[in-house]
């Protein structure tokens, strides 16, 4: 068994290796072989075409505006033909109601996130498996939080509150702001105090 690990993903694959013994005195005449086989009748070789499961093309980092969609696709070979799971935080996202897993031509897999929100940043994983090995590649979802835009203009309330020092009295005022938050910025009164606006 073979296993790499890099920091983008994993790969494991069942390697074998034959060696035959040969015998030293024995000598191989090469040319007359190769004579010999023109003459003889072709024999079709069957070639064993299994091949562990692996990636030809990795999933790549998203970004997307929170409530769009976000898609990630691979592309994988392997025979017998490979098993694709996609994951979040280590969840098969095939059981979430919000992710589509398609399969649009021979060995390329989409994974579509739908209505994305904030909470799902974060990394994504694809595992791709056959009885001959299984590789594991990783991308980053990155979700820009929508921005709301203000409903109804900003009202203002104010109260005002004497303070009494040692030997000087202040007066305060507390604001509350409803709505969409406005810029506030400080004016100097011509008494010569400042206030917020």
């Amino acid at each position: 068994m073979l296993d790499i690990v890099n920091a983008f993903g994993q790969a494991k694959a069942m390697v074998t290796l034959q060696l035959q013994k040969t015998k030293t005195e024995e000598k191989v005449d090469f040319k007359a072989q190769l004579k010999s086989r023109k003459v003889e009748k072709k024999e079709e070789v069957e070639i064993s075409r299994e091949e562990a499961a692996s990636f030809i093309r990795v999933p790549k980092n998203c970004s997307v505006l929170e409530g769009e969609s976000a898609t990630f696709d691979c592309k994988v070979v392997g025979d017998p033909a490979p098993e694709v799971t996609w994951y979040f935080n280590d969840a098969d996202l095939s059981l979430s109601e919000r992710c589509r897993v398609e399969v649009t031509e021979p060995g390329v897999c989409t994974l579509v996130l739908q209505e994305t929100r904030v909470c799902d940043a974060g990394w994504y994983s694809c595992t791709v498996r056959n009885a001959l090995g299984e590789q594991t590649m990783h991308a980053k979802l990155a979700v820009e939080p929508k921005v709301e835009q203000p409903t109804e203009p900003p009202t203002l309330s104010a109260r005002a509150f004497l303070q009494k020092f040692v030997q000087y009295e202040m007066l305060y005022h507390r604001f509350h702001v409803t709505g969409h938050l406005p810029e506030v910025t400080q004016k100097k009164q011509p008494t010569g105090r400042c206030c917020r606006v």
